[in-house]
């Protein structure tokens, strides 16, 4: 046998971007996607016949994926069934319930319908590989659901449209109104000077000569008040779309006062806090170690459920060439850590003691701190953090809704307006919405 020598490559050399894949192959991955074959990343995320076929789609719905004929997103799925059905009436699921994926694939707006076996996720994107390589104008995949979402898009557009003609309405009444009492105030003025000079009381007032005729005024159901120079609730909102631990969050900051009475809403108040984000081991690290220098500057310190969170957050950092964050390895131990979110924070009986919470994103890991029950974390407030690319930033009160998909979020953005509010940036939180990727938590 002869040994082969190496051959330099050609200076025309290049990577084929579309090449054919056998089931259930391990493809490379040269442009550090984080493709995963679809069939392990479903057995991570555990999607089986334990979820309803609704729970499924928004699971695998939106999903980036890469295929023999390119990349792209998956916009619709067809199901695998087995035999029988379940309590409910509904046909059962086999154990792995999806046979095919369709995907439109980014740049052409193309469908095409593949094997799961021949499909693979990316599981590690930033949001600029996202947008260049996956991202698609239409999240539709049949006709029928184009159908079903532009009717919930008109919805929404209708109940905005009325809530409009509806605050025009008031607003009329209102400005009518002032004048009356306008004309009111003058008329008393007028009466006023006239007894004074000792001249008719309606001398220049002009009044009603048969009052029978004119019909009764309607009862004022508008309270005056006097501006006292604080801000008036409009009920205009700008709401927000989150990915907080693998959780779809909308909130309104607690700045705008039509934001302080959402309870009724199901959206629950959350107090201020600061933060800090990093999607680099080694900055990771230097915060810790700039944090743990301050406090013991001001004599605090970290508790040590805080030492131990930061221990475990670790993990989900993949060891590359440079330690990177993956939210797919943290949602593997989003279950050891509380989200902060929706933690209740109860003060410290030790006011020197700071508690800092690691917060899962789509791409990175942010590092919170109540400032409720550490308020001498205010001293960091936009503190810049030397080695590490960031610094801390505030974050204002707020009442946030966590929904448990897509459509629950679009759902409660669309009961907001029917009740009369106005939504600032409706079409852009519409679209966040959509683009968001949610990584789900694994079950163990």
């Amino acid at each position: 046998m002869v040994p082969l020598q190496a051959v330099p490559s050609r200076e025309d050399f290049a990577i084929l971007d579309s090449v054919p894949i056998v089931a259930n192959q391990r493809i490379a991955d040269p442009n550090g996607f984080g493709l995963e074959r679809m069939i392990d990343y479903m057995a991570h995320h555990t999607i089986d016949n334990s979820r309803t076929p609704t729970e499924i789609s928004d699971m695998v719905k939106g999903l980036p994926a890469k295929t023999e004929f390119g990349t792209g997103t998956i916009v619709g799925i067809k199901f695998k069934y087995g035999k029988g059905r379940d309590e409910n009436g509904n046909r059962k699921l086999e154990k792995r319930p999806i046979r095919q994926v369709v995907v439109r694939f980014s740049g052409s707006e193309e469908l095409q319908t593949f094997d799961i076996s021949h499909v693979h996720i990316a599981t590690k994107l930033s949001d600029s590989q996202f947008n260049e390589f996956f991202r698609v104008e239409n999240n539709w995949g049949t006709a029928a659901e184009k159908k079903a979402m532009d009717k919930e898009m008109e919805a929404i557009a209708e109940a905005a449209r009325k809530e409009a003609e509806r605050r025009e309405k008031e607003e009329a009444r209102i400005k009518k109104k002032k004048a009356s009492e306008k004309s009111k105030t003058s008329k008393t003025k007028k009466r006023k000077d006239n007894i004074a000079k000792g001249k008719p009381i309606n001398d220049g007032v002009k009044v009603v000569k048969d009052s029978s005729k004119m019909p009764k005024p309607a009862k004022d159901r508008v309270k005056i008040v006097k501006d006292d120079g604080k801000p008036k609730a409009d009920r205009r909102l700008r709401i927000i779309p989150s990915v907080y631990d693998g959780f779809l969050a909308i909130h309104a900051n607690l700045r705008d006062p039509d934001a302080h009475d959402m309870r009724q809403f199901g959206f629950v108040p959350f107090g201020e806090y600061l933060y800090i984000e990093t999607n680099r081991y080694e900055r990771f690290w230097t915060i810790v170690e700039w944090l743990e220098a301050e406090a013991k500057k001001m004599k605090a310190k970290l508790d040590r459920k805080s030492e131990k969170r930061l221990e475990i957050i670790q993990e989900a950092f993949e060891d590359k060439k440079q330690m990177g964050f993956n939210a797919r390895l943290a949602s593997k131990i989003q279950s050891e850590l509380p989200q902060f979110h929706r933690q209740r924070h109860i003060e410290a009986k030790d006011r020197k003691t700071i508690k800092i919470y690691p917060v899962v994103l789509q791409d990175r890991v942010r590092l919170a701190i109540d400032l409720g029950t550490s308020p001498l974390a205010k001293r960091f407030i936009n503190k810049a953090v030397p080695g590490a690319a960031a610094k801390w930033k505030h974050h204002e009160g707020m009442n946030i809704y966590f929904a448990a998909n897509k459509t629950e979020a679009k759902r409660k953005m669309k009961e907001l307006i029917t009740e009369g509010y106005t939504i600032t940036n409706i079409d852009k939180a519409l679209d966040s919405i959509t683009q968001l990727r949610l990584v789900r938590q694994s079950k163990k």
